[in-house]
């Protein structure tokens, strides 16, 4: 049977799909490929044949380390797809591994900072690292600008209202994997001076 092939191999679905965040080194990787004639499809170590043309679904185990961008967390995959009638099809395939939970500071203000009486409140700036993108939250509630950051990290900031006595702020990131980390600071505002009593 001849098979009059010219087109070339159709990568038809990859997953994990593009921009995934996965959170271990090595991934199970599934390639579908559609052709009309005989096929081979490679990526990382491993090549897949078929005989025969139709639609084939390959599948392994693919190392990202030695790809990962440690700046970014990209790690790229290039699958290639090669036909009977030498049609070549190549797709560069990003993933994002984001190993760690995110790292949170609160830069300002220092941990048992103490302020002068008549301050009704403080400025704090908090420093979020991690690879995926993140969700904040606060203790006390409403006080982030924004209360989320994109793949990278960044800064937040907000204010916090005192009372008299310790004022505790604590921080919180969760990640793309849901992975979550805090930071917790505590400020004082001391008590103002009694009155002085009567006879």
């Amino acid at each position: 049977t001849v098979v009059l092939d010219t087109v070339a191999p159709e990568l038809t679905g990859i997953e994990p799909a593009d921009g995934a965040v996965v959170g271990l080194p090595s991934v199970s990787l599934r390639v579908h490929v559609y052709d009309e004639s005989a096929t081979e499809v490679t990526f990382g170590a491993h090549a897949f044949t078929w005989g025969v043309g139709g639609a084939h679904t390959a599948e392994a185990d693919v190392d990202l380390l030695p790809t990962w961008d440690e700046l970014t967390g990209d790690a790229f995959i290039d699958v290639v797809l090669t036909d009977a009638a030498g049609h070549v099809t190549t797709v560069t395939h990003r993933l994002l591994y984001d190993p760690t939970a995110p790292v949170v500071t609160i830069d300002e203000p220092e941990d048992g900072a103490i302020f002068g009486p008549g301050t009704s409140s403080v400025p704090f700036v908090v420093t979020i690292d991690d690879y995926s993108g993140t969700t904040i939250a606060s203790d006390p509630e409403g006080v982030l600008v924004p209360d989320s950051l994109p793949p990278g990290g960044g800064i937040v900031s907000g204010v916090l209202d005192l009372v008299e006595g310790g004022n505790s702020l604590e921080v919180r990131a969760t990640d793309a994997l849901d992975r979550t980390s805090s930071d917790t600071v505590t400020v004082v505002l001391p008590y103002a001076s009694s009155a002085g009593t009567k006879d």
